[in-house]
């Protein structure tokens, strides 16, 4: 098992996203790059761009409520190829157990991910700011319920701010959130948030897109790309997909949590995050 996982390791890492970085798609979420919104020259960049390049929270809800119905479809092709579509699965198999809180659920595409066969899950909350990406999930709620879905576990969609939940602290077995933080202007507020409602020896399943660590063999020539086309990717996706991941995770909540695991993948652009929340 553990030959078969460094063999997909080497492949995700070098061989599939060099395949395609070289077609003009971006590692870890593959957009196709437009014109450079600007000069990209040095890597004194990252803190302008992780500053100043961030969306707002109504521009970003705006942009996901008119990507909803055609999300799932742009996505599908890129995940699978690119092996998030298996990180996805093998982040969120780990909520196996009690309750489970996702926040930035988007279209609920990590639905058909959880155990549910195993009936060890009893309730799991999809939350959202965008309303459309909720009435997706919704459906995909309402099509499990019909086909895959005992009754055994509760299972509800709802439009929720992660950097504000409605939800009671220490509350949940597992918080998850794939792709989240790059689609809001206060990462930090929305971690802090994740660990808050995170029952104590609970954890945060995380999988993220961001800049290579700083000083990496990576970082130069990467976060600069990245950082060129930040402004075109947000205005289609409403993400700002160079921000320092595993800074804003660890000064967000070091003194709660502890870090489980801290993977990269795809030239360290993107970060497998678990975390377990401390006893009180």
């Amino acid at each position: 098992k553990i030959r078969r996982m460094s063999f997909i390791r080497l492949f995700l890492t070098t061989g599939l996203a060099t395949a395609t970085a070289s077609i003009g798609m971006c590692v870890g979420y593959g957009v196709a790059l437009g014109p450079p919104s600007g000069n990209c020259c040095c890597s004194s960049r990252r803190d302008e761009s992780t500053k100043k390049k961030t969306p707002s929270k109504s521009s970003s809800v705006e942009t996901y409520d008119k990507l909803a119905k055609t999300f799932d479809d742009e996505l599908n092709f890129h995940e699978f190829f690119t092996g998030i579509d298996f990180l996805r699965t093998r982040l969120v198999r780990r909520a196996k157990k009690g309750d489970v809180l996702e926040a930035a659920c988007g279209t609920g595409r990590n639905l058909n991910k959880y155990p549910f066969g195993e009936k060890m899950l009893k309730r799991v909350v999809l939350t959202d700011a965008s309303g459309a990406m909720v009435k997706e999930t919704r459906e995909k709620i309402f099509l499990h319920s019909r086909v895959g879905n005992d009754g055994t576990t509760e299972i509800k969609a709802e439009v929720d701010d992660a950097t504000r939940m409605k939800q009671k602290s220490n509350s949940f077995d597992y918080v998850v959130m794939t792709f989240g933080l790059c689609s809001t202007a206060n990462p930090g507020k929305v971690v802090k948030e994740l660990a808050r409602v995170t029952k104590p020896n609970g954890e945060i399943l995380m999988l993220e897109h961001g800049r290579p660590p700083e000083g990496s063999v990576h970082d130069y020539w990467l976060s600069n790309i990245l950082d060129a086309h930040v402004d075109m990717h947000e205005k289609k996706w409403g993400c700002a997909w160079n921000k320092d991941i595993e800074k804003i995770v660890r000064e967000s909540v070091g003194d709660t949590c502890d870090v489980v695991t801290f993977d990269r993948w795809h030239f360290g652009t993107t970060s497998y995050i678990v975390l377990r929340k401390r006893e009180l």
